[in-house]
């Protein structure tokens, strides 16, 4: 394991990548457990109805679970001690306990319906086979913010080979309870995929936790030696943590109205069935990306370390855009969709569209994160939160206008709105970190803070 001390004061590609790399393993093993669930549900009664039924439950979960997703940010800038440990997972289990409140809420009451149903536009007997899902999925923001707090800790004390074991744990209970219920239980493919999925990242969360415990008075004593840390307030961390909870409401906001475009476009049951296979081919070979914003935090100190993140941060980008590009023009991606995922040729025919519309998205979602992980340096978290107000007007505008243009199947607006979105949003946040200054040094250094963070 490499030790965060040891990183800071010997920045280079090779520690870049060893830092990075289980962090990247753990993106890409957490979104094959989608593409395995879906393969096994097109094999299931009902495929087209099961697939479209599990992503609206799915996404409503995600939804839910917004305001915690970004609480693995915030342990990695803020939780340096104890003491600071102790004050954000007061904060997280509050929050945690409101989230389970108002998820079981909006599952066991008319609620659930009426935003499936007219937010949504989500069809009446799709509304009916989603239920089952959502309602398993009541822990689901509970369960994220616990592992998510957790895995913050950990890749503070650099310890994140700690977070790839626990994703492999999660994908192995995924793979082994979704097989045995598949062909042993009476279930519905929505509530096998649902218990599935909540068993997963329960297992995962315990395991976190449990390293966490072993190790978190030991490694802050060690770090007291290195950096000096200001006490942490719950002001400081509500000012810092409630931009990203916004972000992360309007990001996951952005999913549902992509999926009532969906449902208004041409050829919409398709298009519903088509979108979660389309959306896990593109999000399996990206995966790896998700861990950027948390190594630029991470690793950026001064402005050799600032030029050395955002090579591999580019690196890393171009050559999954290059990836997904060759595969969505070849007959690799027929040998995907339909011998491993199990994907009728009519479903593949609409699903293919949308991945080449979306193959740009890893070059765009590495520089998102970033320019993410350079704002929370800076603590300017608020610009965080902006550029994702323009994200989700940008979809917004997009979608209505393809829906009231008519002419475009509705995989193909979501496609686009998620293309057009993310670069508007990157070019935001690269704005925004070129007239930025780090606010204080986030960790000693031998040489001063740069003073322009891009």
């Amino acid at each position: 394991m490499i030790r965060k001390e040891t990183v800071d004061s010997t920045l280079t590609s090779r520690t870049i990548f060893l830092f990075a790399l289980p962090l990247a393993l753990s993106g890409i093993m957490m979104n094959i457990g989608q593409p395995v669930i879906n393969a096994v549900m097109t094999r299931l009664p009902e495929p087209e109805v099961t697939l479209a039924a599990y992503g609206v439950a799915y996404s409503l979960a995600l939804l839910l679970e917004s305001p915690v997703i970004m609480i693995l940010l915030t342990a990695v800038a803020l939780a340096k001690d104890e003491h600071s440990y102790l004050i954000i997972r007061r904060f997280m289990v509050i929050l945690c306990g409101a989230l389970t409140v108002l998820s079981l809420t909006i599952g066991y009451t008319p609620l659930s319906r009426l935003i499936m149903t007219s937010l949504m536009g989500v069809p009446p007997h799709l509304v009916d086979a989603a239920l089952p899902g959502l309602r398993i999925f009541a822990f689901w923001p509970a369960v994220i913010g616990w592992r998510r707090f957790h895995e913050g800790v950990l890749i503070n004390f650099g310890q994140t080979g700690r977070v790839s074991i626990g994703t492999g744990y999660r994908l192995i209970v995924i793979i082994g309870l979704l097989f045995f219920l598949s062909l042993f239980s009476p279930f519905s493919g929505v509530v096998i995929g649902s218990l599935c999925t909540m068993a997963g990242v329960t297992f995962q969360a315990f395991y976190i936790y449990w390293h966490v415990l072993t190790m978190r008075r030991e490694q802050w004593e060690q770090n007291r030696s290195v950096a000096d840390v200001e006490p942490l307030t719950y002001g400081t961390l509500i000012r810092f943590h409630l931009p990203l909870v916004t972000t992360s409401i309007m990001r996951n906001l952005s999913r549902p109205m992509i999926i009532a475009g969906i449902a208004r476009g041409q050829a919409a049951a398709l298009s519903l069935a088509a979108w979660p296979v389309a959306n896990n081919v593109v999000s399996l070979l990206i995966s790896p990306i998700g861990m950027l914003q948390e190594v630029s935090a991470a690793l950026v100190n001064d402005d050799e370390s600032l030029k050395r993140v955002r090579r591999f941060v580019t690196l890393v980008g171009g050559t999954l855009f290059l990836f997904l590009l060759l595969l969505s023009f070849t007959p690799l991606v027929n040998f995907l969709l339909i011998t491993v995922m199990g994907v009728s040729r009519a479903l593949r025919d609409i699903a293919l569209p949308a991945v080449r519309i979306m193959a740009c998205l890893p070059m765009i979602n590495a520089l998102d994160g970033l320019f993410r992980g350079l704002l929370s340096l800076q603590k300017r978290t608020q610009k965080i939160q902006s550029a994702m107000i323009v994200n989700l007007l940008s979809v917004a505008i997009i979608v209505t206008t393809g829906v009231w243009w008519g002419k475009i199947s509705g995989i193909t607006i979501g496609a686009i709105a998620t293309v057009a979105s993310g670069m508007i949003e990157a070019t935001y946040l690269w704005r925004s970190t070129r007239d930025g200054t780090f606010l204080e040094p986030t960790r000693k250094t031998t040489r001063p803070p740069s003073h322009h963070v891009y």
